[in-house]
């Protein structure tokens, strides 16, 4: 998940049980990298996409596995992936303003680090939560087009 406060909500109430942690989406974590990289030249927002491509990588390779399985190469190769990126982290919040682009991306991925990286320590988390947001896209979508049916201003906007 990104970090959309009420997601937060049912943890906070009580709503669910003290045993479900949430785990956040490197996506979004990316995608912030990413949208500095097209801007121009950024060696350290560059170096953060390639760090994280090495979970997607490694992830790619252990999809379809059972959880017992993911577990045991994520100990093995992706919870040393996620320090490089750790160590990636704190060297360029170091160097580079908070209020910066990269630094207010920077600062993303460290507000959210502890949940980042839950994966090596559960089989069953997913890296992201793009297969969810697929699923609930056309509900979503759906719900925007019909605040605008049957009124002729929405149509024209």
């Amino acid at each position: 998940m990104d970090g959309y406060a009420d997601y937060n909500r049912p943890l906070a109430l009580g709503r669910v049980g003290a045993d479900i942690q949430l785990a956040y989406c490197w996506v979004h974590a990316r995608r912030k990298l990413i949208e500095i990289t097209r801007a121009g030249t950024a060696p350290a927002a560059e170096e953060g996409v390639r760090l994280i491509g090495e979970l997607y990588a490694i992830e790619a390779e252990i999809r379809g596995l059972g959880p017992n399985a993911r577990l045991a190469t994520r100990q093995q190769r992706l919870a040393p992936a996620a320090g490089r990126i750790k160590q990636w982290l704190e060297l360029n919040r170091a160097r580079v303003s908070a209020k910066a682009q990269l630094g207010e991306a920077l600062s993303y991925i460290a507000k959210y680090w502890p949940v980042l990286v839950l994966f090596p320590t559960d089989g069953g988390i997913e890296l992201d939560n793009n297969a969810v947001e697929r699923t609930i896209r056309p509900i979503a979508l759906n719900r925007n087009n019909a605040l605008f049916a049957g009124h002729d201003a929405g149509v024209e906007n």
